[in-house]
């Protein structure tokens, strides 16, 4: 097969030319458009989607990651570690979590959040830090998102909603303040109520997973 010398090629015109210039458009014109567009008012961001999706991804990145107590002594231990990488079995271990059956649900988290990542077979798991340590935060508690079922954070505005209900758990009536309260007073001091491994109680929930009042029925 024979090749055209590359000297021998010539432009198409009727293609590839740039913003500004059309078909059959002299190059004097448009590097005057050129120009005058450059010395001129710089475009909006609104007519810039790439700059505008840029600076998003920018605020976005620079944004806290919060984290309660559990999650972030896991954090604290990979960010800590040599490399910011660990041993699946390790980390477990250096984060004080050996006998807590929660440990594989709060990888679940940081995983989520885009924390950390873990790496390798099953057995052999590794987990490699991926955010900046300084974005992360230790929070108490996480923001709840407020619903009809939430505890009035004021007395005055549960009164509409206060009213007798029947209680989830001995089926009896009882005086219940907010829609959200469904466990009447003496259930709550039974020990099925009181013991703090009773199963109405969801794992995770103390550390502020965001479930809801109505089901756990704690108040």
């Amino acid at each position: 097969m024979k090749y055209t010398p590359a000297e021998d090629l010539q432009p198409d015109l009727s293609i590839g030319f740039s913003h500004g210039q059309s078909p059959g458009q002299s190059p004097g014109l448009s590097s005057g458009l050129s120009s005058g567009l450059s010395s001129g008012q710089k475009k909006p961001d609104s007519e810039n989607p790439i700059q505008g999706k840029i600076a998003a991804k920018s605020s976005m990145s620079d944004a806290k990651i919060q984290l309660t107590p559990t999650p972030y002594a896991v954090f604290k231990t990979l960010a800590d570690a040599p490399g910011q990488e660990l041993a699946y079995g390790t980390l477990k271990v250096n984060s004080g979590m050996t006998k807590v059956n929660s440990f594989p649900k709060h990888i679940q988290e940081l995983v989520a959040k885009g924390i950390i990542q873990c790496l390798g077979p099953h057995r052999d798991r590794y987990v490699i830090l991926r955010v900046d340590p300084t974005r992360v935060e230790k929070v108490k508690r996480y923001a709840r998102k407020t619903s009809q079922h939430s505890r009035p954070d004021n007395q005055s505005g549960s009164q509409s909603a206060c009213k007798e209900r029947k209680c989830l758990s001995c089926q009896k009536t009882f005086k219940s303040e907010w829609i959200g309260m469904r466990i009447c007073g003496d259930c709550k001091l039974t020990p099925t109520w009181q013991d703090p491994d009773n199963p109405y109680t969801p794992e995770g929930d103390t550390d502020g997973s965001g479930l809801s009042d109505l089901t756990t029925g704690l108040y």
